[in-house]
């Protein structure tokens, strides 16, 4: 052999080696195939990768190695194609194709394909590698930048960032939040949205937060809406680099509803408490024997203060002789027993003093529990007269028969992820919660709803996105959390996206204002008195239902004036100016007078009102008015059958009187005559000054006394001394009122 052909023979070789170890040692996977498809190299990369043993792999048709079977048919093809045509469409270049291990799961790789020989007539190389993990850290990326994106789409705050005072994002529940579109928003400046009498506020807290000082986190304003309307908004914001250059970033949530809540609460209380303050009766809640409260007027019934009447158990203020009946109603009434509710007893004020009170209670719910609620007013001089006549008949009856925010990510329904806030919320440990079921902290009677909605929003049908339930914490406790929902990308599946906040003090806000509405319209409509507000020109502006009841006006047909109701529109006019005065000088007006019911029936009312606000009439006034016409006719028949009996008795032939422990309590007027002693003279006098000396007054006081315990009455002849000294013989007759008890009174006559 020439030396020339044996050099490159040997260089030949020498190349051919160095290629050899090359392919043997590249990181990368390198094949070679035949124009048949068939293998011919297969290098220790290639085994690594694909799985595939050289000797196993050699001579086999490498589309049924490595090819997925989709792309078969297509691989067959293009091999044809080439090898027909010289056309070459992935030659020399660098692609990324699915590829088949031997275990059979697929494995991305960057496919290089080159002809071996001319024009491929020997064949054809490729190098491949494995691109698994970076393309793992792209779809992690990709999936990344999806959470984050449906985090903040779905926040259930709006979001803005500003940027040299402009806005420069806004994520959708802002567009919502503020009704402009994205479109608006961006570029805007937030000065253009806030209402003008905040401007000035939020300009200050810029101003402070630039020099430095310390600004609350939270604080609530109210937005201008692009239809006028003002909402009131609560935000907190933040410090951050947006696109390289300082920006800030601001989240806020509408608090509308929840401000005018705390109004509504607000101007409920003034209501009530306008109507309580000035109600002309005596208003007391009691629980567990004590005043929970009372009015100024009960105050000023029971001449008592504040501080005095809540120190003691209420009891402690009623006569002892009152006490135990109270107190048994008031148990009764507390276990639902059916009690009399209208009653009248006697307090004893700080200073001794009795008085009559009239009562109406009834059972209510105070602050979250049972009470009692009584209306009272003092009715001693009505209670007075009524012992006075009752006496005065009890004394002519008694003559005359003994005369024759948190976020949850729940996947699999497990969570995948909890941030601090849901931790805070539930109760629980990262740790703790991420080992518990979604549904474990939710309250049994929600956890069926919960969970139907789960399952519903992940088969794609439509559920509401809002909505709040309870979740049960481990220390035993019940929070109510708002919640919004959707559906986000999650590692490899789907999951649901969850954030939620404790709203249970806006429940309890709810629910109170429920309680206290209801507690209050149930006060005003079990009062046994019309209550009532009028204008300062004398119209109705609210009622009770008593009142309706008490002019005898269906409770459809709301009252408009007092002015029909009474007898004359002279009686309207004069008790009109009566009440001006009154009300001018800072006084109450209080009158018994006539009204005409709805009917045109006639009967007796006390009338009772005061200005709400004396310093400022044009609040109007607050009335009570109370039926008393039933205990008016009882007066006016009483005082008429007193009035009959005191003929018949003054009438008679014979002087009576009526004596006890021997004193005068009532003559007639024969009695006077007989004697010559005037009635105001007698009455209440020792029966001493008919006898001459306390010898002969003492004498036959023994006798006389002897007597009528023995026999229960006596008979004699005695000399009397008139009041002009002469002397009266008379024939004296008693009988004792009661029995043989002389010192229950006795009746005696003369003759």
């Amino acid at each position: 052999m020439p030396e020339s052909l044996r050099s490159a023979s040997s260089a030949e070789l020498a190349r051919a080696a160095h290629a050899a170890a090359l392919m043997q040692a590249t990181p990368d996977a390198v094949v070679a195939i035949d124009t048949q498809g068939r293998v011919t190299d297969w290098n220790p990369a290639a085994e690594r990768m694909l799985g595939w043993r050289v000797d196993e792999v050699m001579g086999r048709m490498l589309g049924d190695l490595i090819v997925p079977r989709e792309h078969r048919e297509g691989h067959r093809l293009g091999m044809e194609r080439y090898l027909r045509t010289r056309e070459a469409h992935i030659l020399n270049r660098t692609i990324e194709v699915p590829c088949l291990h031997r275990d059979g799961h697929r494995l991305p790789v960057e496919l290089s394909v080159f002809p071996v020989g001319p024009d491929g007539s020997l064949g054809f190389g490729a190098f491949m590698r494995d691109i698994t993990e970076r393309q793992g850290q792209a779809d992690a990326l990709r999936q990344s930048e999806a959470r984050n994106r449906a985090i903040v789409e779905n926040l259930g705050e709006g979001m803005i960032v500003i940027q040299d005072r402009k806005v420069v994002f806004a994520n959708p529940q802002a567009e919502r939040a503020l009704k402009r579109p994205m479109a608006q928003m961006i570029g805007a400046t937030v000065a253009e949205w806030v209402h003008p009498d905040d401007h000035a506020m939020i300009e200050e807290r810029r101003r402070r937060r630039d020099a430095g000082e310390a600004v609350a986190a939270h604080y609530e304003f109210r937005a201008l809406m692009p239809d006028g309307e003002v909402r009131w908004l609560e935000t907190h914001a933040s410090a951050l680099q947006w696109a390289g250059a300082p920006a800030t970033m601001s989240f806020f949530s509408d608090v509308t509803e929840r401000r005018q809540a705390i109004e509504q609460l607000q101007a409920s209380e003034v209501r009530y408490r306008n109507v309580i303050d000035n109600l002309g009766e005596g208003m007391a809640v009691l629980q567990d024997g004590y005043a929970a409260f009372i009015n100024p007027r009960g105050l000023e019934l029971m001449r008592v203060t504040r501080e005095q009447a809540m120190a003691r158990p209420f009891f402690e203020w009623l006569h002892p002789d009152d006490r135990k009946v109270a107190a048994e109603r008031q148990l009764r009434r507390q276990v639902g027993e059916v009690v009399p509710n209208h009653y009248e007893l006697r307090v004893v004020d700080a200073d001794g003093g009795i008085r009559w009170m009239n009562v109406h209670a009834t059972a209510v719910p105070w602050e979250g529990r049972m009470a009692t609620l009584s209306f009272f007013s003092d009715v001693t001089e009505r209670k007075l007269t009524d012992v006075r006549l009752l006496r005065s008949e009890q004394r002519y009856r008694t003559v005359v028969e003994h005369v024759g925010e948190g976020m949850v990510v729940v996947q699999d329904g497990r969570f995948a992820f909890v941030n601090a806030r849901a931790c805070e919320l539930v109760g629980l440990s990262q740790e703790a919660m991420m080992a518990r079921g979604f549904l474990d902290s939710i309250h049994p009677d929600d956890k069926p709803l919960v969970a139907e909605r789960h399952r519903k929003r992940l088969a794609g049908e439509a559920v509401p996105p809002r909505y709040e339930i309870r979740l049960c914490r481990p220390d035993g406790s019940v929070i109510w959390i708002d919640l919004g929902v959707t559906v986000v990308p999650w590692d490899t599946g789907e999951a649901t996206l969850t954030f939620f906040t404790d709203v249970t003090e806006r429940k309890e806000l709810e629910r109170t204002l429920t309680e206290t509405l209801t507690e209050r319209e149930t006060i005003l409509d079990n009062a046994i008195v019309g209550i009532a507000f009028l204008t300062p020109q004398g119209r109705f502006k609210w009622a009770n239902t008593a009142m309706s009841e008490v002019f005898g006006v269906p409770v459809a047909e709301p009252l408009q004036s007092l002015e029909a109701h009474y007898l004359s529109r002279a009686d309207y006019l004069r008790v009109g100016g009566e009440v001006a005065r009154a009300i001018a000088r800072g006084a109450s007006y209080e009158a018994e007078l006539q009204m005409r019911k709805g009917d045109g029936t006639v009967f007796w009312v006390h009338l009772s009102g005061k200005a709400v606000n004396p310093r400022d009439l044009s609040q109007g006034t607050v009335w009570a008015v109370l039926d008393i016409d039933q205990r008016m006719r009882l007066q006016e028949k009483l005082a008429r059958t007193s009035s009959e009996r005191e003929a018949i008795l003054n009438s008679a032939l014979v002087g009576i009187s009526f004596n006890i422990n021997r004193r005068l309590q009532w003559v007639n007027d024969k009695y006077l005559e007989l004697t010559g002693y005037a009635r105001d003279e007698l009455l209440g006098q020792s029966s001493r000054l008919f006898y001459e000396s306390d010898e002969a007054f003492e004498q036959h006081g023994e006798a006389t006394r002897a007597a009528l315990m023995a026999h229960g009455e006596y008979v004699d002849e005695r000399a009397l001394r008139r009041r002009d000294g002469h002397t009266l013989w008379v024939q004296l007759a008693g009988r004792c009122v009661v029995g043989r008890d002389p010192d229950q009174g006795v009746i005696w006559t003369l003759l």
